[in-house]
């Protein structure tokens, strides 16, 4: 049978209350997972996203069976989940007749007792960032009511909004922290050619921002050719002597 909406109020109150209290986000997902499969009246659930430095990422399971059916969809880069996040839309298959659309997640589904999948779109705005798919170890059965089913991708929705700034500052402070690690070579180097050729470290970054012009490289590059034993000192102070620009280190 459908699934039972009467025990929505309940689920929405429980994961919520799982957010505000700060859980992690892939524990608030678990639970959602193992709702879903009461509320749809489905043997097993599990959620795929598209994982902002590409491919996908499988972030939630009701249990075993559904974990192993996501992860061959993430791998192999086919099935269900992955088709509603082409489409945007809902899909349901019944997975004896989807041999021919799917050759490897088919059957391999097959293999963990899944006959049949409902995926359902998970939005953030106007963007389709994940899948929620709905398993059962028998063919046939009815959809799921539509309401209920964006209900809980709603859920899910709520769930990741909650990451995403968090993944955004992980991400800004490591490209801060590649910039600083960037500049202290780039000073080192400079320290380098300074020590060498008898001039200051700011007409040092000079020649070394010389040599990567000539070079048709990076600063950062060179710094770290030196670093790494690749560049000579020696060869780059021989170049700047042997530059024409206007600019030359007296």
């Amino acid at each position: 049978m459908p699934g039972d909406q009467r025990g929505l109020p309940d689920v929405f109150a429980q994961i919520i209350g799982a957010i505000i209290d700060g859980d992690h986000v892939a524990r608030v997902l678990e639970l959602l997972t193992r709702r879903s499969v009461e509320l749809f009246d489905v043997t097993s659930a599990g959620i795929i996203v598209v994982d902002p430095r590409g491919g996908y990422r499988v972030v939630a399971a009701s249990d075993e069976r559904a974990d192993l059916a996501e992860l061959f969809q993430s791998f192999e880069e086919e099935g269900p989940a992955l088709d509603v996040l082409a489409s945007r839309e809902p899909l349901t298959v019944d997975l004896a007749c989807a041999d021919a659309r799917w050759p490897a997640f088919a059957p391999a589904a097959r293999d963990v007792d899944i006959r049949w999948v409902h995926a359902l779109p998970i939005r953030l705005g106007s963007e389709v960032v994940g899948a929620l798919n709905l398993f059962r170890s028998e063919a046939g059965g009815e959809v799921p009511d539509p309401g209920l089913g964006q209900a809980m991708c709603g859920l899910v929705s709520i769930a990741l909004a909650q990451e995403r700034p968090a993944r955004r500052t992980e991400r800004l402070s490591e490209h801060i922290q590649q910039i600083l690690n960037d500049r202290g070579r780039v000073e080192q180097v400079s320290g380098i050619l300074a020590a060498h050729m008898g001039i200051s470290p700011g007409d040092a970054h000079e020649v070394l921002a010389h040599h990567a012009r000539t070079s048709g490289v990076t600063v950062v590059k060179v710094a770290n050719d030196v670093i790494n034993g690749d560049a000579d000192p020696r060869a780059i102070a021989a170049t700047w002597r042997r530059g024409t620009e206007p600019d030359t280190v007296p």
